[in-house]
């Protein structure tokens, strides 16, 4: 059976369950949901930095990055901002423009390019530098204009619970899944049989994401954001995108 032979895509399946659940449960988001999925999408890149050292999993291509890495990209960004902006239940208006949008999206990716693969190679584990890029980006945009909330923490927690159910499943059905990481580069501990190092990203990453979404999306003023975006000015009349989520 195919998905037996490549665990990677198999677990892939699973994860897409809580997408495909929270995809069509909140039906008024989806457009935000595929916002917050697309814009995840270059993080695969990251396999060039963590493949083989990290883990190196079986690929149908057998290529250090293949098309598992942009659907687990895809899943997880969709999932991240998804249980932030799901938690608001109230309506969501994101007013922006597109010429910023856009701007924004590769100042995100040159961060990452620029920052990221130096950091990956001062010494740190592979995933070391992850965690230290992340946070950079983090200060970055602290500094920047967005303000961190505890309102944060209840979409962190909710994606860690998500991460582990979908890494215990994936054990349960496909237990090769565990030898995909190289003991020798990690740290050595383990909460659940899962590496610390993938519970750390998963808060990480939940943390940084939706602060992410928003700064590149660049909310106009409104009531459900105003708390978790400090908005300094409203924005100038000109060409601008409308997305509107209605109450849940």
């Amino acid at each position: 059976m195919i998905m037996k032979e490549y665990v990677y895509g198999g677990s892939l399946a699973i994860l897409a369950l809580p997408y495909l659940i929270l995809f069509l449960a909140l039906k008024k988001q989806r457009i935000l949901i595929l916002a917050g999925s697309f814009l995840a999408l270059p993080q695969s890149f990251y396999s060039f930095i963590v493949v083989p050292e990290y883990w190196n999993p079986k690929r149908i291509i057998g290529t250090r990055i293949g098309a598992e890495d942009f659907l687990f990209s895809f899943l997880a960004g969709g999932i991240a901002w998804t249980v932030f902006a799901g938690l608001l239940r109230r309506k969501i208006d994101l007013r922006f423009r597109p010429a910023t949008a856009l701007s924004r999206f590769f100042l995100s990716v040159l961060f990452a390019f620029f920052i990221g693969f130096p950091l990956s190679f001062l010494g740190l584990k592979k995933m070391e530098a992850i965690f230290l890029l992340m946070m950079l980006w983090a200060v970055f945009l602290l500094c920047f204009k967005m303000k961190f909330s505890l309102f944060y923490l209840r979409g962190v927690a909710l994606f860690i619970l998500v991460y582990v159910l979908w890494f215990k499943l994936t054990l349960v059905f496909f237990p090769g899944f565990s030898s995909f990481w190289t003991s020798s580069n990690l740290w050595g501990i383990t909460l659940l049989n899962i590496p610390l190092e993938e519970i750390i990203w998963a808060g990480l990453f939940s943390t940084v994401w939706p602060m992410t979404v928003v700064y590149i999306l660049e909310p106009d003023r409104n009531e459900t954001l105003d708390g978790i975006v400090k908005i300094k000015k409203q924005m100038p009349q000109h060409t601008e995108a409308f997305i509107r989520t209605e109450p849940l």
